[in-house]
């Protein structure tokens, strides 16, 4: 055995690939399914003169950020803040291989059951405790805890024990060979909390926060707002420049661009590409566009009827015109996806599962088939204006095959907690992808998966997925997740419908920004003129 530490260019070997954890190359593996990896704009990365230490920076965008807590995190963009202001063990670098955080070095046992971490030495979390061998002890332990009731536990579902023989010197025990915890220990499931604030705050621990990361809390607004400032005992000094970071929650791209035009914002994302000829040539604006692996897509509660009628989804899938969305909403610059992964080891590049292409014939003899071909279909949407833009579009498709549809809107801010109250049967909805195609497919399809919001819960899937986690060969693992999306395509219950590109704007003082494959915006390198 011997450690592995910063030097990641490996064979696909066993080895290689653990540490690797599952990594996607964003810009080659893109490239491999046919993709270019820049389009339009500025790409990679942008790099102004010498970094300096100074500069507030304001992010707008469609942000809901509800816990501080990463244990009991579900919405997308809390990520943004907890990278900001959190570590793990490991951490991913812009093409999403695993790298050291925490942890400086790991190794695995020969049989791949052990796994152990040295950490860094003089590590201190915002409270000035020490960040130390039993501080990530107690933390991977209160997410397993069944008593804490975390929705990350699922991806640490395979440690039987956590021990810290010394302060720099964690040892994980797996039940079993587990390709994808590697990964997850970068994410939500292994931010690395201060226990005494924990147990400080208690249930109220996630309106505070305390992490080791370059930035703290200065202020919090939940669901409205948040004030990062720089925390001057971070380890990693290079990652912590600016003065302050806030992030803003502005749902309406209009009022997006308006901020970042007149300086109220520094940087907003995910630009609708119908308005990125508003800041062609605004003075002190610059953009890039990558594409991604972030997947739209379509889902129902097929437990409640009318969905739990499956001619009503098949109708429903070969109802939605994929092209049209493409064309309309993203004005082309993005792909038509058949399955949840599109970037990646575990893209299916021979699908076998039905691909669902618009054909109004299909649509309408699966409609004849149902129990009740004039039901009323609700059709649940945000207000956010790309996610309406989306239904509008499919709406247009499905009133061609006779479908009695229509749209419900919820605001925003309300969206995701209406879907999961079970008051919204059908709609549209994202997941970025994961370091680990597990780590998303888990999380989503498993029947006992955390955002499993429809109940979707087919055992031949949960069999799979556990079966391809436990195979640490990329190439013997991938053709079980193309099983899994075909299983998933004839289930008809979550219908992919596009992988768009990102486009960030920002203002041309502001340097440092990166796309990475996930889509989300790492703030903790940034600085300012």
């Amino acid at each position: 055995m011997k450690y592995e530490t910063q030097s990641f260019s490996l064979p696909i070997t066993r080895r290689g690939l653990l540490l690797l954890g599952g990594g996607v190359a964003a810009g080659g593996l893109l490239a491999g399914c046919g993709v270019s990896p820049s389009r339009t704009g500025t790409t990679g990365s942008t790099n102004g003169g010498k970094k300096r230490v100074g500069g507030d920076l304001k992010y707008a965008g469609n942000f809901d950020l509800r816990t501080l807590d990463p244990a009991f995190s579900a919405a997308y963009s809390e990520r943004f803040v907890y990278y900001a202001m959190y570590n793990g063990l490991v951490t991913y670098d812009k093409d999403l291989k695993v790298v050291p955080d925490l942890a400086s070095e790991w190794k695995y046992s020969n049989d791949d059951t052990t796994l152990t971490f040295k950490l860094r030495p003089n590590v201190v979390f915002h409270d000035d405790t020490p960040c130390d061998a039993q501080a990530v002890k107690f933390n991977l332990d209160r997410v397993r805890d069944p008593a804490t009731k975390s929705g990350q536990a699922g991806h640490l579902v395979a440690i039987k024990s956590v021990e810290a023989p010394d302060a720099l010197t964690v040892v994980i025990q797996l039940d079993r060979p587990w390709r994808p915890l590697l990964a997850s220990l970068g994410e939500r499931p292994g931010f690395i909390s201060s226990p005494t604030a924990i147990k400080k705050y208690g249930e109220d621990y996630g309106a505070h926060g305390v992490g080791t990361g370059p930035y703290k809390v200065a202020e919090f607004q939940q669901g409205s707002y948040i004030v990062l400032e720089r925390f001057d005992k971070n380890w990693n000094a290079r990652s912590a420049y600016l003065n302050s970071i806030r992030f803003d929650g502005v749902p309406e791209a209009s009022s997006q661009i308006t901020r970042l035009r007149t300086g109220e914002a520094t940087i907003i994302d995910q630009l609708d590409p119908s308005l990125i000829p508003t800041i062609a040539g605004a003075q002190g604006v610059t953009s890039m566009t990558n594409p991604t692996g972030v997947w739209y897509f379509s889902t129902v509660s097929y437990l409640s009827a009318p969905f739990d009628d499956v001619n009503i989804r098949k109708a429903i899938a070969y109802g939605i015109n994929k092209d049209a969305v493409i064309k309309t909403v993203y004005q082309g610059k993005a792909r038509p996806a058949n399955t949840p992964i599109g970037v990646g080891w575990a893209v299916d590049k021979n699908f076998a599962g039905p691909d669902y292409d618009f054909d109004v014939k299909k649509a309408k003899d699966f409609l004849e088939k149902a129990a009740d071909p004039g039901v009323e279909i609700p059709l649940g949407t945000s207000s956010q204006s790309r996610n309406s833009a989306v239904a509008q579009a499919m709406l247009d498709g499905l009133k061609k095959t006779g479908m009695n549809v229509t749209l419900q809107t919820t605001p925003a801010a309300d969206y995701n907690s209406q879907i999961k109250a079970g008051r919204i049967p059908w709609w549209i909805s994202s997941w970025s992808p994961r370091a680990d195609p597990d780590g998303l497919l888990r999380i989503v399809f498993h029947s006992e998966g955390a955002q499993n919001s429809n109940h979707y819960n087919n055992p031949k899937v949960d069999e799979l997925l556990d079966q391809a986690a436990a195979i640490n060969d990329h190439k013997e693992a991938a053709p079980l997740y193309g099983e899994v999306y075909s299983l998933l395509a004839e289930d008809a219950v979550s219908l992919s419908v596009a992988w768009p590109d990102n486009t960030i704007a920002f203002r041309t003082d502001l340097h440092g920004v990166e796309q990475y494959g996930d889509g989300i915006i790492r703030f903790k390198d940034m600085w300012m003129d």
